[in-house]
């Protein structure tokens, strides 16, 4: 019923409802500003490499370790698929090569890589140089050594455990060094060596860009530098999430002990950050002369990765004069993109910012003894640049034939049109293309993964399947979805433990893995152990925040509960009929 208007009441009147602005509330902007202020702030605005949200970003990984990659937080594929372990090699074959022909190359060959993370870049690399060495018949395999190193003692503990590297215990040693002291990380290989420059290599897989970087403004000579302010967001409940109050997450923000920080990691996805151009302090920010003059020129803001310079500084007093430093990572965001857009990124727990290839350039181009070299086109997933003491013919010839976008796309031609065929079900076709593919890239698992997939799936033979999928294990032995594979191919062939012992170890590699799950609700349903295949119902339910397999578990539940309701009814049928009565032949016997 429409509600009635009151007698004493006229229509178009305003002077039932009071309609005046409060004047002690301010302007509109000022409504708005009063709710930005009303949020809970953590820390005031420091420069971003300063702040908390940095800080929290770098403790991630010595806090997950591998699994932060295994476990699909963060993007690690692109340079551990081993295309470009095979790349990397290859150039470092050539230009020992030329070393040796100019009578430098030296009784040990190292190698030392920054930011090592799951060690697979650094597995694949190994082998692939051991293939050039073995085919082109000398002898520098076994004089090789490779270095892997990270700031995360995790990291480098999960290679030990995982055994990513022990194929070749003679070719590797394990170093816990800082990007921005590798002097310091390095002494006692140094040390033992009794050289200061004995690296022919020095490889960076996207470990320039969780170095300090800074934002400045295109103010000229009196530039800011971008600044956060990090907040919780407004209506934050903090009893919900922590026990701490905010005077204790401030103190905590503020702190230098690590400990303290680590307390506020739980909160680190509901940090809010207001940002602003602050004034740079003198003596604060290296290198900022240099990136004042290299910005004159440019009308939009300038990405300062002092951290990563200070790195490749000290790199390159650590190669010997034929020795290279191989750089592959992502770029700054385009310029007319804006300060906000380039903040930085985050990947799980992780904080990076992107690299300013043309500033980096442009500062080792005016350094003496220093070569930077591009690829004449970027490859469409990844930039690699190569930095050198020294050039000699065929140097640049071999690294243009070796990273950016043509040999990418020439190396992954036959990978694509494999995937084309089969998506237009043109079986056959697609299974000469990924035999095409497998030359190409013999050491690329991800590839022999799919090609098990295809075998298992499309073509139906689980045999050849699972021999590829072993292939595929033998080359990175920590993929989850491996070992997904490996264990489906085996529940097909009514191996369900030796399934179940797959899918386990994929769930070891990464705990929070939801197909290996799902995959063990069927072998529990299997064997009418409803109990563990509710429990890991939930547990999958609970880990899949993206809702991949939501459905296909629900459906799993309704089945497993028709199952449970099945065996109690039969229970209760069994429960009554438990007893007969059986007098009468008893009474017959007598």
């Amino acid at each position: 019923t429409p509600p009635t208007v009151p007698e004493h009441s006229s229509q178009g009147s305003s002077s039932v409802l009071d309609i005046s602005p409060d004047p002690c509330r301010g302007s509109a902007r000022q409504l708005l500003s009063q709710l930005l202020d009303g949020r809970l702030v953590i820390q005031d605005f420091l420069p971003l490499s300063q702040s908390i949200e940095w800080k929290l970003g770098q403790l991630y990984w010595n806090e997950r370790g591998a699994e932060a990659f295994v476990g699909g937080d963060v993007p690690y594929l692109v340079n551990n698929d081993g295309y470009l372990s095979s790349a990397a090699a290859k150039h470092f074959f050539s230009r020992l090569r030329r070393a040796e022909g100019r009578g430098e190359l030296p009784p040990g060959i190292y190698v030392l890589e920054l930011g090592t993370g799951t060690g697979l870049f650094a597995r694949l690399f190994i082998e692939s140089f051991r293939v050039l060495c073995e085919e082109n018949r000398v002898d520098w395999f076994e004089r090789f050594t490779y270095l892997a190193t990270d700031r995360s003692e995790q990291m480098l503990s999960d290679i030990r455990s995982n055994g990513i590297l022990s194929d070749h215990p003679r070719q590797h040693e394990l170093y816990r060094v800082d990007g921005q002291d590798l002097r310091g990380g390095l002494n006692p290989f140094l040390e033992a060596k009794g050289e200061a420059a004995p690296f022919q290599a020095v490889f960076l897989n996207y470990a320039l860009d969780q170095m300090p970087a800074a934002i400045l403004s295109p103010e000229g000579a009196n530039a800011g530098q971008l600044c956060v302010r990090t907040c919780l967001p407004r209506g934050f409940d903090l009893q919900e999430h922590t026990s701490f109050g905010i005077e204790q997450l401030v103190e905590r923000a503020a702190s230098s002990d690590i400990r303290a920080q680590k307390e506020l990691i739980d909160l680190y996805e509901f940090f809010v950050l207001d940002s602003d151009f602050k004034p740079v302090a003198p003596g604060e920010l290296p290198y900022l002369d240099f990136a004042r003059k290299f910005g004159q020129a440019r009308s939009s803001h300038t990405l300062l990765n002092h951290g990563a310079i200070d790195c490749l500084d000290q790199a390159l007093e650590l190669l010997k004069p034929s020795g290279f430093i191989l750089i592959n990572d992502y770029p700054e965001a385009p310029a007319d993109a804006g300060p906000e857009a380039i903040h930085h990124q985050r990947f799980g727990g992780s904080t990076q910012i992107g690299i300013n290839f043309s500033l980096l350039k442009a500062y080792f181009d005016e350094q003496q003894g220093a070569h930077w070299i591009e690829p004449e086109e970027d490859s469409p997933l990844i930039c690699a640049r190569l930095l050198a003491r020294e050039v000699v013919p065929g140097d640049i010839e071999a690294f243009h034939g070796c990273f950016g976008k043509a040999p990418y796309l020439s190396a992954h031609a036959a990978f694509e049109r494999a995937r084309a065929a089969v998506a237009e079900g043109r079986h056959e076709a697609g299974l000469r293309a990924y035999t095409e593919a497998l030359d190409c890239q013999p050491r690329n698992w991800l590839l022999v993964g799919e090609v098990a997939e295809f075998l298992m799936g499309v073509i139906g033979d689980y045999d050849t399947g699972l021999e590829m999928t072993r292939r595929g294990l033998a080359l990175n032995p920590i993929s989850p979805t491996l070992w997904n594979i490996l264990g489906g191919g085996l529940l097909h062939l009514g191996r369900s433990d030796e399934a179940r012992q797959a899918f386990l170890r994929a769930i070891e590699l990464s705990p929070r893995d939801v197909r290996a799950r799902y995959n063990l609700v069927y072998i529990h349903q299997h064997r009418k152990d409803y109990a563990a295949a509710l429990r890991m119902i939930a547990d999958g339910l609970l880990l899949d925040t993206g809702g991949e397999y939501r459905d296909r578990l629900l459906a799993s539940q309704a089945e497993v509960l028709t199952g449970l309701s099945a065996r109690e009814e039969e229970l209760a049928t069994h429960r009554a009929n438990r007893l007969n009565w059986v007098g009468e032949r008893h009474g017959e016997a007598s």
